[in-house]
């Protein structure tokens, strides 16, 4: 009969209907994903860190005396035994596509590492800790013309008291380092320091540590001064003229605490009033003071505490602590670009994408997609009602 017939050509209709519109959703919801997924797993490193630039040295420094240094510090890549796999899954690709992307924005002539480059470095057996530094050499990838100096942390071989040997020699062996470094790159002297070797109690680690950063000091004296004799060292050649080091530690100096500490990535409020514990959150206070008289540092770079901040010392030396690179320690990561001369040096911090904005990306791309597949659907509805009734 015709109702039968109306109703037959209604569910025909409907039923067309439907599979087209759900064929059409499926692939613009393909299509959005896609694009949402690339903007926030790809694009927006770019984005973010192109803000940043080299900063301005005066015109008179000639560009070939320049050099060029992306530091950065706390990476804290996970193991085998804490944290869950998506956790270690997002945060190394979020580290590995800040990286990169900053390696094709700025092509830095050095990378440095200051320290904590694995979470669980001091756990687990040789073969383990293996794995650990090849993924580390996969995820911060460097052409043949970057070179790279790391300097270790407490998480990659232990705090002072439970370092063992072994701890220290194999994190030797997979990063060609030592617990403290002279390098003399364009006459400019760079020293790079196991904050963990300066506790002064004659180990296996402090006692030859504190031995080269003597001969380090005579090695400057030396530079400073022609009549000064000059070591027998197998450290390195001295700079052709006498140019104040700059060190990379990774315990800042001492402090009390992050309370005066300046910059845009400090500590949030109430860890600034807590008391820093020398040499468990930065180095004690005789270690700091030698270091400052002896080697006369015009900048050191640290890390250690997770947050930014700038700390004038003795005679306005200087310091910089670096803020993690990663999301699992800070919601907004930054490292920093910098340009040494033996006159001069600047600093420009460059901050990576919040986690919380690609967290509030893919909330609002949800929730307008919902919004959208509600409105065609009412739509669609619409338009079968006015047809059949």
């Amino acid at each position: 009969t015709l109702d039968l017939r109306l109703l037959n050509a209604f569910s025909d209709f409907w039923s067309y209907l439907m599979v087209h519109w759900l064929s059409r959703l499926l692939l613009r919801t393909l299509a959005a994903v896609f694009c949402v997924f690339f903007f926030c797993e790809y694009v927006i490193y770019f984005v973010a860190i192109h803000k940043c630039q080299w900063p301005s040295l005066p015109q008179m420094q000639h560009e070939g005396t320049v050099v060029k240094m992306m530091i950065l510090a706390d990476t804290h890549l996970l193991g085998i035994y804490r944290g869950h796999w998506f956790d270690k899954l997002r945060r190394e690709w979020q580290m590995y596509r800040s990286f990169q992307s900053a390696q094709m924005l700025f092509n830095p002539d050095h990378v440095v590492f200051l320290g904590d480059l694995f979470d669980e470095g001091l756990w687990g057996p040789d073969a383990i800790f293996k794995s650990y530094a090849e993924r580390f050499k996969q995820i911060f990838d460097t052409p043949d013309s970057t070179k790279l100096h790391v300097i270790v942390g407490n998480h990659d071989i232990g705090f002072h008291n439970s370092i063992r040997p072994f701890h220290e020699a194999r994190f030797v062996q997979h990063f060609n380092t030592s617990s403290v470094e002279f390098k003399v790159i364009n006459d400019m002297p760079f020293i790079t320091i196991n904050s963990m070797a300066l506790e002064g109690d004659g180990c296996f680690l402090c006692k030859p540590a504190t031995e080269k950063l003597e001969e380090i000091d005579l090695l400057l004296k030396c530079s400073q001064e022609p009549k000064y004799p000059c070591p027998n060292t197998t450290l390195g050649k001295k700079s052709k003229k006498y140019v104040r080091p700059i060190i990379f530690q990774h315990f800042p100096l001492y402090r009390e605490s992050d309370k005066y500490c300046e910059g845009s990535d400090i500590a949030p409020y109430e860890e600034r009033e807590v008391k820093f514990r020398p040499k468990w959150d930065c180095l004690g206070m005789n270690e700091s003071q030698w270091i400052l008289k002896h080697l006369n540092p015009r900048l050191i770079m640290s890390g250690h505490t997770h947050h930014g901040c700038v700390t004038l010392h003795n005679e306005g030396i200087p310091e910089y602590s670096v803020a993690s690179f990663s999301w699992r320690n800070r919601n907004n990561p930054s490292f920093y670009l910098a340009k040494f001369t033996t006159e001069d040096f600047a600093l420009e911090k460059c901050f990576l994408p919040e986690e919380s904005t690609v967290i509030s990306i893919y909330t609002w791309a949800l929730v307008a997609w919902i919004f959208l597949v509600l409105l065609k659907y009412r739509n669609i509805f619409c338009t079968v009602k006015r047809k059949f009734i």
